[in-house]
């Protein structure tokens, strides 16, 4: 014989996504939330002027070492991609990271051009 489910003692959620802000369960439980708006960069402007003079100083390192470098051409077309995708209007900064590490490695050992790929991505965790 099979007996009726016992009432919920809780919440209980069974598939698909749930997003909730503030929950509350139980005899005098409360839950509040309080949203708040990211701050606008009113700055945004010349933070991505600064960020393109960055990646044009990446594009002359990679140029003053073009001897030194393990993958020349692989590390010109990754700068470039990079400086192109951050000039979008919403940049894939996913994109741009990794055109980022495989610049770190197509150029090698280059000391001017790793401080510049740092640079550049510390310039873009306070962007974007």
């Amino acid at each position: 014989m099979t007996q009726p489910p016992e009432p919920s003692r809780g919440i209980v959620i069974s598939g698909g996504t749930v997003h909730i802000g503030a929950l509350a369960q139980g005899p005098g439980a409360r839950a509040s939330q309080v949203v708040s708006q990211p701050a606008a960069e009113p700055d945004s402007g010349a933070q991505r002027e600064e960020l393109a003079g960055l990646m044009r100083e990446l594009l002359a390192a990679i140029g003053d070492h073009t001897g030194e470098l393990a993958d020349e051409a692989g590390a010109q077309t990754a700068a470039e991609e990079a400086a192109a995708e951050l000039g979008e209007d919403r940049p894939d900064v996913s994109r741009v990271r990794q055109l980022l590490s495989k610049l770190a490695i197509d150029a090698g050992p280059v000391s001017e051009i790793a401080a510049a790929i740092i640079t550049v991505e510390r310039a873009i965790a306070g962007l974007l």
